[in-house]
Order: structure tokens, then C-alpha cells, then sequence
């Protein structure tokens, strides 16, 4: 069991590692694609500029046009009064319906760069809503991969718990599996110390009679150590008796020599 939920967690710690990176990489995504919709937004803004502008030099074009065509009516309506001046007044008719169609001309051009910039605004825009989208998926599934890691971290932490749980649950089981074992050898430990208390008794007995014995042996050598130095000294004491001894057998002998010689009578027994 302990084995399998070491797979377990294991397996969880693996995929709470995938998801990790997996939210990495969707995050580091999305970043660009928000540096994308940013740079879009902003040729959108710069399009959106240039178009306004561009409507309002047409709406200045088409002014002054609205107005040179008023002039240029109201030249025809006073040449058609005045036929007198007919040729002068087609000449300047003339030129200025060559100018006000230099301005229609510059109109209709303005109006292409205007519908161009249009598509380029719509299509910038769709750009714009595309990212858009994109970034929206991609926050959503950054919100499920985070939501997913949370789930692995929690799956994690909950095999890790019952790990724990077992594992403590298995040293209460050997404590009290031990604490009964103990139990069961209790008389025996008890035997064992009335056994080791005699022991320690005996041993004190036995070193209390080496003592004793030691002392002796000391007291022993001490008197035998005494006895010897008497007996040499009664051993010299003997020796200059002996010699003082032999000396007076000598010096008796020496007397009795002499005595002899000088008594007549003593003669023959010293002969003898």
C-alpha cells in the first residue's frame, strides 16, 4: 500500500510538473500575443488618424468644390445675361471647369485612399478581434491549466498526507507491538537483574577478600622483610662472638703455652 501511494505520488508530483510548465508556456504565449493585439491597436489608431484626416481634407475638398461650382454657376448665369462677352467669358468658363475637374479628380482620388484605408482599418480591426479572441482562449486555458495544477497540488498534497499517516500509523503499530514484546520479557528482565544484582554481590565479595589478601601478602612481606634484616643482624652478632671467640681460645691457648714452659711440673704434661 505504502509502495502504491509512493506511485501516486509521484505520478501526481510528475503531472503538477507538466502543468507547470505547461501554464509557463501558455502565459509566455499569451504575453505575445498581447505585445500582437498592442502593435495592431496601434496601426488601427494610426489608421484611424490618417482616415480622419483624410475625411477632413475631402470635406475641405468638397467645400471649396461645392464652392467653385456655385462661382463657377453663377459665371454661367451672368455669361448667358451678358451675350456681349460671350468669347471672353467661355475662355474663363473653360478654364474653370478644367480646374473644378482637377479637384473632382483629386476628390475621387482622396475617396480611393479613404475607402483603401477603410479596408486597411477593417482589416486591422479583424486582426484586432482575432487576437482578441486568441487571447481570450488562451486566458481560458491558462484559467483550466491553473485550475488543473491546483487540482494535481491538492491530489499531491493529499497522497503526501496519507503517506504520512500510514507511515505514523506504522510506527504506533511497531511501538505497541515492541511495548507487548517488553511485556512478554518482563520476568525475564526482572530474573535477569536479580541474576546480575547476585552476580555484582558476589564480585564485591570476591574483591573485598582479594583486599583482605593483599593486605596480608603486605603484612607478610613486611614481617618476613623484619625477621630477615634480624636474622642478619643475630647472623653478625653470631660472627663477632665467634671471632672474639677465637680469640680468646688463642690468647688462652698462648697462655697456657707460656705457663707451661715456665712450670717444671707442667713439663711432662705438655710433653704428653
Amino acid at each position: 500500500a505504502n509502495q502504491k501511494l509512493a506511485i501516486g505520488a509521484a505520478k501526481a508530483g510528475e503531472e503538477s510538473s507538466v502543468l507547470k510548465k505547461q501554464v509557463e508556456e501558455q502565459k509566455r504565449q499569451l504575453e505575445e500575443q498581447r505585445r500582437k493585439i498592442e502593435e495592431h491597436r496601434k496601426g488601427l489608431d494610426t489608421r484611424v488618424k490618417q482616415v480622419e484626416e483624410k475625411e477632413k481634407s475631402i470635406a475641405e475638398y468638397e467645400m471649396r468644390l461645392k464652392k467653385r461650382k456655385e462661382n463657377l454657376d453663377q459665371r454661367e448665369a451672368q455669361l448667358q445675361k451678358g451675350g456681349g462677352q460671350a468669347g471672353g467669358g467661355a475662355e474663363v468658363m473653360q478654364k474653370m471647369e478644367i480646374e473644378l475637374e482637377v479637384h473632382r479628380q483629386e476628390l475621387e482620388k482622396s475617396q480611393e485612399e479613404i475607402k483603401r484605408s477603410q479596408e486597411e482599418m477593417e482589416r486591422l480591426l479583424q486582426l484586432v478581434q482575432m487576437s482578441q479572441e486568441e487571447h481570450n482562449q488562451k486566458d481560458k486555458t491558462i484559467s483550466d491549466l491553473q485550475q488543473a495544477l491546483k487540482n494535481a497540488q491538492a491530489k499531491l498534497r493529499s497522497q503526501q498526507t496519507a503517506n504520512a499517516q500510514r507511515e505514523q500509523a506504522r510506527k504506533a503499530e511497531e511501538e505497541e507491538a515492541n511495548l507487548a514484546k517488553d511485556e512478554r520479557n518482563g520476568q525475564g528482565w526482572e530474573n535477569g537483574v536479580d541474576e546480575l544484582e547476585e552476580l555484582l554481590s558476589v564480585i564485591q565479595l570476591k574483591e573485598e577478600r582479594i583486599e583482605e589478601l593483599e593486605e596480608a601478602l603486605r603484612e607478610s612481606v613486611r614481617i618476613t622483610a623484619d625477621r630477615e634484616r634480624g636474622l642478619q643482624q643475630e647472623e653478625a652478632r653470631r660472627k663477632q662472638i665467634m671471632e672474639k671467640v677465637g680469640k680468646l681460645e688463642q690468647r688462652l691457648l698462648s697462655l697456657q703455652t707460656a705457663h707451661a714452659l715456665r712450670c717444671s711440673t707442667c713439663r711432662p704434661l705438655l710433653t704428653r
